[in-house]
């Protein structure tokens, strides 16, 4: 179906990314995406990105810091998803794949061997709340990606990790889809993205 819209010089691998990387031929470009709390071992993830990159090539590691925050103090007004964010990192420090780390990814990139490390960090509105027509936009697809990202998230951390109850986490939910439709509260997420360059 898509065959027709992909370049001929572009190949897409699928793979466990974790397992050894047994690649032949090395690539221009490798990307990650939103892959906090799927990570076992970030730093050795890192280096295999890094020996199957020809020299010159980058690797780009994007994804979302799992923390509520505001500037006016209104993220407080939101105690249910203070909660499920609190305890969902929780759950990836039990399960062996952490929801902190993101922070860190620059100097792990740079740990790794890539030059000219650069990160940029976007604050991504929770809901349409901002006054700025672009972060409005941005904020409509944020609300309903992170409803989204509760409802696939909740169930299997709170219940197998935590061993919440299953009427626990719907009521959770429910009040995280009450809290992210209430106008007074101005919260944003901090997204990284961060690249490095194989030296030549």
């Amino acid at each position: 179906m898509f065959s027709d819209r992909v370049p001929p010089n572009c190949v897409f691998e699928v793979d466990d990314y974790e397992s050894p990387w047994v690649y032949q031929t090395p690539f221009d470009f490798i990307h990650g995406r939103e892959l906090e709390g799927c990570v076992a071992d970030e730093d050795k993830l890192f280096r295999q990105a890094f020996e199957h990159l020809k020299p010159g090539g980058y690797f780009e590691f994007d994804g979302s810091h799992a923390v509520m925050l505001s500037d006016d103090g209104t993220h407080e007004k939101a105690p249910n998803f203070q909660l499920f964010a609190d305890e969902l990192r929780e759950a990836g420090r039990r399960f062996g794949k952490s929801f902190d780390n993101v922070p860190l990814w620059k100097e792990k990139m740079e740990k790794a061997g890539f030059t000219g490390v650069t990160e940029w960090i976007a604050k991504v509105p929770l809901r349409p709340w901002p006054k700025d027509e672009k972060l409005r936009e941005i904020g409509k697809y944020q609300q309903v990606q992170q409803m989204l990202g509760v409802e696939s998230y909740t169930p299997g951390f709170f219940s197998r990790v935590l061993g919440w109850k299953n009427d626990e986490i719907q009521v959770l939910i429910a009040n995280i889809r009450k809290e992210l439709s209430d106008k007074s509260i101005h919260a944003y997420i901090n997204t990284h993205f961060v690249y490095g360059r194989k030296p030549e």
